[in-house]
């Protein structure tokens, strides 16, 4: 799983810094958080491998300078990336039931608006939603290629106007 990591300088700097970002992040806050060292591992290696299924999305789709014009067709090819990363991260460790978990859950939201499964509150994995709010985190403070990048105030202060809204009130809090 981690060569499809090194596979994402390919495919652009974003995702490969995004990968890295996110390792770094979600240890910190775990760590923050007093999770146990196993759980800590688990989560930046799940940080690292959120978005590895954009290996199989276009390019171009990636890149687009504006992610606001795209087709619902091609949303779901963009969407698709939880699948694809999820089928990589199992034939690499189907054993690890929580990094999986990680990966699966990242793009789900407090209120249930989250996708793939449109899981809520509790019903989402605890280190999943934890690596929703690293991942909007670094998403909003990162370089792309369709829109400005936030301050660190700025992101900051949106997650906590979406404090149990898309993400856990707590752990946004943290």
């Amino acid at each position: 799983a981690l060569l499809y990591l090194v596979r994402t300088q390919s495919s652009g700097d974003y995702l490969y810094r995004h990968a890295v970002a996110c390792a770094v992040m979600g240890a910190a806050m775990g760590r923050h958080m007093r999770f146990p060292r196993g759980m800590l591992e688990t989560l930046a290696l799940g940080g690292a491998l959120l978005d590895i299924g954009k290996t199989r999305t276009p390019r171009e789709l990636l890149n687009r300078p504006s992610a606001l014009a795209v087709t619902s067709g091609e949303l779901h090819q963009l969407r698709r990336h939880v699948e694809y990363s999820l089928e990589i991260v199992s034939h690499a460790d189907p054993e690890n039931s929580q990094l999986l978990e990680i990966i699966a859950a990242h793009h789900e939201r407090h209120n249930g608006s989250g996708y793939p499964s449109s899981l809520a509150g509790n019903s989402i994995p605890l280190l999943g939603r934890l690596a929703a709010i690293i991942d909007m985190y670094d998403a909003m403070i990162s370089e792309r290629s369709y829109g400005r990048r936030a301050t660190a105030y700025e992101a900051m202060r949106y997650l906590k106007s979406q404090r149990d809204i898309d993400f856990d009130g707590a752990m946004v809090n943290e």
